[in-house]
C-alpha cells in the first residue's frame, strides 16, 4: 500500500466519523430542545393565576454578598470608624492621670530599690549629700558623659567642686574621666 492510498482511507474514516457525530449531535439537540418546550408550557399551564398569588414581599430576601475588595474596604472603613468612636468618647483626663500615677509609682519603685542597693553595699554616692539639679549644663557633676576628652566637666556647679576639693588626692588619683 502507497503512503497516498493510506492518507486517503484515514481522511475518508475520519470525515465519516465527523459526519456520523455532527448528526447525532444535531438529532439529540432538536430532541432536547422539544422536550424542553413541552416542559416549558406545561409549567406555564400549571402555574396559579396572578390573582392567587401571594405577597412577594413575605418571601425571605437572599442578600447579594459585594465582592472581595468591596467587603475588605467596608470591614475597614467600619474599624476605622469605631476606632475613632473609641477615641471622641474617650475620658483622655482620667487616662493621663491614671498613666501618670503609674508611672510614679513604677519610678519610685526602682528608685528606692536602686538607694536601698547602694546603702546595702555601703556607697560613697548613697551616704553623701543628694544635689538637685535644675537640668541646665552647669549642674552637671563631675565624670558626668559630657566631660568626654576633657581634663574637667564644661559646667560642673560649685558644690562638687567644692566637694572635690575636700575629698583626699588618693580617692582622685584611681578616677577617669568618662
Amino acid at each position: 500500500m502507497s503512503f497516498f492510498y493510506k492518507f486517503m482511507v484515514g481522511a475518508a474514516l475520519g470525515g465519516g466519523a465527523t459526519l456520523y457525530y455532527q448528526d447525532e449531535i444535531e438529532r439529540t439537540t432538536l430532541r432536547l430542545q422539544s422536550d424542553l418546550h413541552k416542559l416549558s408550557d406545561q409549567l406555564v399551564r400549571s402555574a396559579p393565576s396572578a390573582a392567587i398569588q401571594t405577597d412577594s414581599a413575605a418571601q425571605p430576601v437572599i442578600p447579594q454578598r459585594l465582592p472581595f475588595s468591596e467587603e475588605l474596604k467596608a470591614r475597614w472603613n467600619e474599624q476605622v470608624g469605631s476606632a475613632l468612636y473609641a477615641a471622641q468618647t474617650t475620658d483622655w483626663s482620667s487616662v493621663a492621670s491614671r498613666t501618670y500615677s503609674k508611672l510614679r509609682s513604677s519610678l519610685a519603685g526602682a528608685t528606692d530599690a536602686a538607694e536601698s542597693a547602694a546603702a546595702a553595699s555601703g556607697s560613697a554616692l548613697a551616704s553623701g549629700p543628694r544635689i538637685e539639679s535644675t537640668g541646665s549644663r552647669a549642674d552637671e557633676p563631675s565624670g558626668s558623659l559630657t566631660s568626654v576628652g576633657k581634663n574637667s566637666p564644661p559646667g560642673a556647679n560649685a558644690t562638687v567642686k567644692a566637694e572635690r576639693s575636700s575629698a583626699p588626692a588618693a580617692q582622685d588619683s584611681g578616677k577617669r574621666w568618662v
